[in-house]
Protein backbone atom coordinates (compact mmCIF):
# COMPACT_ATOMS: atom_id res chain seq x y z
CA UNK A 1 0.00 0.00 0.00
CA UNK A 2 2.98 2.64 0.78
CA UNK A 3 4.69 1.93 -2.77
CA UNK A 4 1.65 2.82 -4.53
CA UNK A 5 0.94 5.88 -2.06
CA UNK A 6 4.09 7.19 -3.09
CA UNK A 7 3.45 5.97 -6.92
CA UNK A 8 -0.09 8.60 -6.73
CA UNK A 9 2.86 11.21 -5.29
CA UNK A 10 5.33 10.73 -8.07
CA UNK A 11 2.55 11.16 -10.65
CA UNK A 12 0.73 13.96 -8.92
CA UNK A 13 4.52 15.61 -9.61
CA UNK A 14 4.47 14.75 -12.73
CA UNK A 15 1.38 16.80 -13.72
CA UNK A 16 2.74 19.39 -11.70
CA UNK A 17 5.52 19.42 -13.38
CA UNK A 18 2.95 19.33 -16.64
CA UNK A 19 1.32 22.59 -15.68
CA UNK A 20 4.42 24.40 -15.04
CA UNK A 21 5.89 23.99 -17.82
CA UNK A 22 2.94 24.52 -20.23
CA UNK A 23 1.91 27.57 -18.25
CA UNK A 24 3.97 30.29 -20.40
CA UNK A 25 2.54 28.05 -23.25
CA UNK A 26 -1.02 29.33 -22.58
CA UNK A 27 0.01 32.76 -20.98
CA UNK A 28 2.68 34.02 -23.42
CA UNK A 29 0.48 35.29 -25.81
CA UNK A 30 -1.88 36.83 -24.27
CA UNK A 31 1.03 38.42 -21.49
CA UNK A 32 3.16 39.73 -24.34
CA UNK A 33 0.35 41.52 -26.22
CA UNK A 34 0.16 43.41 -23.30
CA UNK A 35 -4.08 41.65 -22.80
CA UNK A 36 -3.27 40.66 -19.64
CA UNK A 37 -0.52 41.76 -17.23
CA UNK A 38 1.06 38.03 -15.73
CA UNK A 39 -0.15 37.86 -12.81
CA UNK A 40 -3.58 37.85 -13.92
CA UNK A 41 -2.87 36.11 -17.07
CA UNK A 42 -1.72 33.17 -15.07
CA UNK A 43 -4.38 33.30 -12.28
CA UNK A 44 -7.07 33.22 -15.02
CA UNK A 45 -5.43 30.03 -17.04
CA UNK A 46 -5.44 28.36 -13.75
CA UNK A 47 -9.29 28.79 -13.24
CA UNK A 48 -9.82 27.51 -16.37
CA UNK A 49 -7.33 24.56 -16.35
CA UNK A 50 -9.17 23.07 -13.33
CA UNK A 51 -12.60 23.60 -14.45
CA UNK A 52 -11.60 21.60 -17.36
CA UNK A 53 -12.76 18.35 -15.07
CA UNK A 54 -16.38 20.03 -14.70
CA UNK A 55 -16.97 19.94 -18.98
CA UNK A 56 -14.81 17.13 -20.77
CA UNK A 57 -14.93 13.13 -19.93
CA UNK A 58 -12.67 10.65 -19.63
CA UNK A 59 -11.82 9.52 -23.35
CA UNK A 60 -8.19 10.51 -22.94
CA UNK A 61 -7.47 9.35 -19.53
CA UNK A 62 -8.89 5.53 -21.19
CA UNK A 63 -6.68 5.39 -24.32
CA UNK A 64 -3.47 6.29 -22.24
CA UNK A 65 -4.25 3.28 -19.46
CA UNK A 66 -5.21 0.40 -22.23
CA UNK A 67 -4.61 1.61 -25.68
CA UNK A 68 -0.77 1.64 -25.67
CA UNK A 69 0.94 -0.99 -23.48
CA UNK A 70 -0.24 -4.48 -22.37
CA UNK A 71 -1.91 -4.04 -19.00
CA UNK A 72 -0.58 -7.35 -17.21
CA UNK A 73 2.98 -6.14 -17.97
CA UNK A 74 2.48 -2.96 -15.90
CA UNK A 75 3.49 -3.20 -12.53
CA UNK A 76 3.59 -0.43 -9.75
CA UNK A 77 7.82 -0.38 -10.45
CA UNK A 78 6.76 -0.13 -14.48
CA UNK A 79 4.87 2.90 -13.29
CA UNK A 80 6.87 4.93 -10.78
CA UNK A 81 9.52 4.70 -13.50
CA UNK A 82 7.50 6.33 -16.00
CA UNK A 83 7.04 9.09 -13.91
CA UNK A 84 10.05 9.39 -12.96
CA UNK A 85 12.01 9.76 -16.05
CA UNK A 86 8.90 12.01 -17.27
CA UNK A 87 9.24 14.47 -14.92
CA UNK A 88 12.62 14.75 -15.01
CA UNK A 89 12.32 15.55 -18.92
CA UNK A 90 10.00 18.07 -18.57
CA UNK A 91 12.45 19.94 -15.99
CA UNK A 92 15.29 19.47 -17.99
CA UNK A 93 13.29 21.00 -21.17
CA UNK A 94 12.38 24.03 -18.73
CA UNK A 95 16.09 24.45 -17.52
CA UNK A 96 16.91 24.55 -21.35
CA UNK A 97 13.74 26.93 -22.56
CA UNK A 98 12.94 24.13 -25.21
CA UNK A 99 9.03 24.25 -25.09
CA UNK A 100 9.28 19.88 -25.61
CA UNK A 101 5.86 17.70 -25.32
CA UNK A 102 4.80 16.58 -22.05
CA UNK A 103 2.57 14.08 -23.57
CA UNK A 104 4.93 12.72 -25.14
CA UNK A 105 7.98 12.36 -22.56
CA UNK A 106 5.15 10.46 -20.33
CA UNK A 107 4.21 7.95 -23.41
CA UNK A 108 7.78 7.78 -24.89
CA UNK A 109 8.72 6.79 -20.96
CA UNK A 110 5.65 3.92 -20.49
CA UNK A 111 7.01 2.52 -23.69
CA UNK A 112 10.50 2.35 -22.46
CA UNK A 113 9.53 1.05 -18.98
CA UNK A 114 7.55 -1.57 -20.34
CA UNK A 115 10.02 -2.66 -23.32
CA UNK A 116 12.79 -2.50 -20.42
CA UNK A 117 11.35 -4.87 -18.31
CA UNK A 118 8.58 -6.75 -19.90
CA UNK A 119 9.70 -7.18 -23.74
CA UNK A 120 8.85 -5.18 -26.67
CA UNK A 121 5.99 -7.49 -27.69
CA UNK A 122 4.07 -5.53 -24.83
CA UNK A 123 4.16 -2.42 -26.71
CA UNK A 124 1.08 -1.89 -28.46
CA UNK A 125 1.54 -0.50 -32.13
CA UNK A 126 -1.48 -0.05 -32.81
CA UNK A 127 -2.33 2.43 -30.11
CA UNK A 128 1.56 4.03 -30.24
CA UNK A 129 1.22 4.47 -34.06
CA UNK A 130 -1.69 7.40 -33.84
CA UNK A 131 0.52 8.84 -30.69
CA UNK A 132 3.46 9.00 -33.31
CA UNK A 133 1.07 10.34 -36.40
CA UNK A 134 -0.29 13.04 -34.01
CA UNK A 135 3.76 14.57 -33.54
CA UNK A 136 3.09 15.71 -37.52
CA UNK A 137 -0.60 16.06 -37.19
CA UNK A 138 -1.25 17.86 -34.20
CA UNK A 139 1.31 20.98 -35.66
CA UNK A 140 0.11 20.49 -38.42
CA UNK A 141 -3.96 21.57 -37.74
CA UNK A 142 -2.83 24.11 -35.73
CA UNK A 143 -1.04 25.72 -38.52
CA UNK A 144 -4.15 25.56 -41.11
CA UNK A 145 -6.38 26.46 -38.14
CA UNK A 146 -4.35 29.66 -37.20
CA UNK A 147 -4.24 31.07 -40.92
CA UNK A 148 -7.81 29.86 -41.29
CA UNK A 149 -8.71 32.10 -38.43
CA UNK A 150 -6.45 34.90 -38.98
CA UNK A 151 -7.47 35.14 -42.37
CA UNK A 152 -11.14 35.67 -41.72
CA UNK A 153 -10.69 38.28 -38.87
CA UNK A 154 -8.48 40.08 -41.63
CA UNK A 155 -11.07 39.59 -44.40
CA UNK A 156 -13.88 40.84 -41.67
CA UNK A 157 -11.96 43.52 -40.54
CA UNK A 158 -9.84 45.68 -42.90
CA UNK A 159 -7.80 47.69 -41.14
CA UNK A 160 -6.68 45.20 -39.35
CA UNK A 161 -3.43 47.12 -37.78
CA UNK A 162 -5.77 49.78 -36.02
CA UNK A 163 -5.14 50.19 -32.58
CA UNK A 164 -9.03 50.24 -31.83
CA UNK A 165 -9.28 46.96 -34.12
CA UNK A 166 -6.37 45.61 -31.48
CA UNK A 167 -8.30 46.74 -28.65
CA UNK A 168 -11.84 45.40 -29.60
CA UNK A 169 -9.88 42.14 -29.99
CA UNK A 170 -8.43 41.99 -26.98
CA UNK A 171 -11.20 40.70 -25.28
CA UNK A 172 -11.52 37.74 -27.78
CA UNK A 173 -7.73 36.98 -26.78
CA UNK A 174 -8.86 36.51 -23.27
CA UNK A 175 -11.51 34.62 -24.31
CA UNK A 176 -8.94 32.50 -26.65
CA UNK A 177 -6.91 31.54 -23.46
CA UNK A 178 -9.42 30.13 -21.84
CA UNK A 179 -10.57 28.17 -24.18
CA UNK A 180 -6.47 27.14 -24.88
CA UNK A 181 -6.17 26.42 -20.97
CA UNK A 182 -9.88 24.71 -20.27
CA UNK A 183 -8.31 22.35 -23.51
CA UNK A 184 -4.47 21.86 -21.77
CA UNK A 185 -6.56 21.17 -18.73
CA UNK A 186 -9.06 18.61 -20.08
CA UNK A 187 -6.02 16.76 -22.19
CA UNK A 188 -2.83 16.66 -20.26
CA UNK A 189 -4.55 16.31 -16.53
CA UNK A 190 -6.18 13.17 -18.27
CA UNK A 191 -2.84 11.76 -19.03
CA UNK A 192 -2.07 11.47 -15.19
CA UNK A 193 -5.62 10.01 -14.25
CA UNK A 194 -4.87 7.33 -16.96
CA UNK A 195 -1.77 6.47 -15.54
CA UNK A 196 -3.14 6.72 -11.95
CA UNK A 197 -5.88 4.29 -12.71
CA UNK A 198 -3.66 1.86 -14.47
CA UNK A 199 -1.39 1.63 -10.98
CA UNK A 200 -4.34 1.29 -8.62
CA UNK A 201 -5.88 -1.39 -11.63
CA UNK A 202 -2.13 -3.43 -11.64
CA UNK A 203 -2.29 -3.74 -7.96
CA UNK A 204 -6.01 -4.75 -7.46
CA UNK A 205 -6.95 -1.69 -5.87
CA UNK A 206 -9.70 -0.81 -8.48
CA UNK A 207 -11.19 -3.87 -9.87
CA UNK A 208 -13.60 -1.86 -11.93
CA UNK A 209 -11.21 0.13 -13.89
CA UNK A 210 -13.32 3.25 -13.53
CA UNK A 211 -11.46 6.34 -12.40
CA UNK A 212 -12.31 7.60 -8.75
CA UNK A 213 -13.51 11.02 -8.34
CA UNK A 214 -10.85 11.31 -5.91
CA UNK A 215 -8.10 11.18 -8.99
CA UNK A 216 -9.69 13.08 -10.95
CA UNK A 217 -9.67 15.96 -8.55
CA UNK A 218 -6.29 15.53 -7.26
CA UNK A 219 -5.08 15.50 -10.68
CA UNK A 220 -6.92 18.56 -11.66
CA UNK A 221 -5.38 20.59 -8.78
CA UNK A 222 -1.83 19.40 -9.50
CA UNK A 223 -1.75 20.31 -13.01
CA UNK A 224 -3.71 23.89 -11.50
CA UNK A 225 -1.04 24.54 -8.94
CA UNK A 226 1.85 23.92 -11.41
CA UNK A 227 0.12 26.42 -14.14
CA UNK A 228 0.45 28.95 -11.29
CA UNK A 229 3.62 28.50 -10.65
CA UNK A 230 6.80 31.26 -11.34
CA UNK A 231 7.76 30.20 -14.96
CA UNK A 232 11.21 30.13 -16.61
CA UNK A 233 12.26 33.37 -18.40
CA UNK A 234 13.47 31.42 -21.39
CA UNK A 235 10.28 29.14 -21.58
CA UNK A 236 8.21 32.77 -21.96
CA UNK A 237 10.27 34.20 -24.69
CA UNK A 238 10.75 31.15 -26.65
CA UNK A 239 6.45 30.79 -26.81
CA UNK A 240 5.57 34.50 -26.57
CA UNK A 241 8.80 36.08 -28.75
CA UNK A 242 10.38 33.10 -30.67
CA UNK A 243 7.86 32.83 -33.23
CA UNK A 244 6.52 35.31 -34.80
CA UNK A 245 5.68 38.91 -33.20
CA UNK A 246 1.57 39.21 -32.87
CA UNK A 247 -0.87 41.70 -31.70
CA UNK A 248 -4.32 40.70 -29.78
CA UNK A 249 -6.23 39.90 -32.58
CA UNK A 250 -3.30 38.05 -34.33
CA UNK A 251 -3.17 36.09 -30.40
CA UNK A 252 -6.66 35.59 -30.21
CA UNK A 253 -6.44 33.41 -33.69
CA UNK A 254 -3.40 31.63 -32.37
CA UNK A 255 -4.89 30.53 -29.04
CA UNK A 256 -8.24 30.10 -30.50
CA UNK A 257 -7.15 27.69 -33.04
CA UNK A 258 -4.89 25.61 -30.43
CA UNK A 259 -7.87 25.59 -28.04
CA UNK A 260 -10.22 23.87 -30.61
CA UNK A 261 -8.23 21.32 -31.87
CA UNK A 262 -7.04 20.40 -28.53
CA UNK A 263 -10.78 20.46 -27.40
CA UNK A 264 -11.52 18.31 -30.50
CA UNK A 265 -8.98 16.23 -29.77
CA UNK A 266 -9.82 15.63 -26.12
CA UNK A 267 -13.23 14.96 -26.85
CA UNK A 268 -12.29 11.73 -29.11
CA UNK A 269 -10.11 10.56 -26.57
CA UNK A 270 -6.23 11.38 -28.81
CA UNK A 271 -3.29 12.37 -26.03
CA UNK A 272 -1.50 15.12 -28.42
CA UNK A 273 0.93 17.50 -27.63
CA UNK A 274 -0.70 21.49 -26.14
CA UNK A 275 3.02 22.48 -27.44
CA UNK A 276 3.02 21.01 -31.11
CA UNK A 277 -0.70 22.34 -31.40
CA UNK A 278 -0.08 26.17 -30.13
CA UNK A 279 3.38 26.16 -31.52
CA UNK A 280 1.77 25.68 -34.78
CA UNK A 281 -1.01 27.88 -34.75
CA UNK A 282 1.43 30.63 -33.78
CA UNK A 283 3.84 29.79 -37.23
CA UNK A 284 0.06 29.76 -39.34
CA UNK A 285 -0.53 33.32 -38.03
CA UNK A 286 2.81 34.78 -38.98
CA UNK A 287 3.04 32.83 -42.15
CA UNK A 288 -0.28 34.19 -43.29
CA UNK A 289 1.56 37.91 -43.22
CA UNK A 290 4.45 36.73 -44.35
CA UNK A 291 6.63 33.85 -44.47
CA UNK A 292 9.63 35.98 -43.18
CA UNK A 293 7.89 37.18 -40.25
CA UNK A 294 8.02 33.46 -38.96
CA UNK A 295 11.21 32.46 -36.95
CA UNK A 296 11.97 29.15 -38.67
CA UNK A 297 15.24 28.60 -37.06
CA UNK A 298 13.69 28.85 -33.95
CA UNK A 299 10.58 26.46 -34.70
CA UNK A 300 13.19 24.00 -36.40
CA UNK A 301 14.94 23.83 -33.08
CA UNK A 302 11.57 23.12 -31.65
CA UNK A 303 10.34 20.50 -34.13
CA UNK A 304 14.05 18.87 -33.22
CA UNK A 305 13.05 18.31 -29.96
CA UNK A 306 9.52 17.16 -30.54
CA UNK A 307 11.35 14.43 -32.16
CA UNK A 308 13.79 13.39 -29.79
CA UNK A 309 11.46 13.97 -26.88
CA UNK A 310 9.23 10.39 -27.13
CA UNK A 311 12.65 8.16 -27.59
CA UNK A 312 14.77 10.01 -25.56
CA UNK A 313 12.12 9.42 -22.99
CA UNK A 314 11.80 6.04 -23.59
CA UNK A 315 15.67 5.31 -23.00
CA UNK A 316 15.94 7.54 -20.04
CA UNK A 317 12.86 5.15 -18.55
CA UNK A 318 14.56 2.19 -19.71
CA UNK A 319 17.96 2.98 -18.21
CA UNK A 320 16.17 3.80 -14.90
CA UNK A 321 14.26 0.26 -15.00
CA UNK A 322 17.73 -1.53 -15.95
CA UNK A 323 19.26 0.01 -12.55
CA UNK A 324 16.58 -0.65 -11.09
CA UNK A 325 16.02 -4.27 -11.67
CA UNK A 326 19.98 -4.50 -11.12
CA UNK A 327 20.15 -3.21 -8.03
CA UNK A 328 17.17 -5.27 -7.02
CA UNK A 329 19.04 -8.70 -8.74
CA UNK A 330 22.07 -7.44 -6.28
CA UNK A 331 20.73 -6.76 -2.98
CA UNK A 332 18.68 -10.40 -3.15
Amino acid sequence: MLSIFLIVLIALFFDYTNGRHDSALITGPVISTGTLSPRIATIFAALCTFSACLIFGLHVSNTLGHGLVNPQAVTPLTIAVTLLAAAIWNLLAQKTGVPTSSSHALIGALVGAVMFSAGPSNVIMSGLTPVMTAIVVAPLLGFIGGIILTAVCAKLLKNAASPRLNNLFRPLQILSCGLLALAHGGNDAQKTMGIITLTLASAHYLPSGQTPLWVILSCQSAITIGTMAPQSGKMFRAVSQGITRIRPWQGASAQGAAGLVLSLATLLGIPVSSTHVQTGALAGVGAIQSVGRVRWGTITRMAASWIITLPAAALMSGAIMTLTLALSTLFH
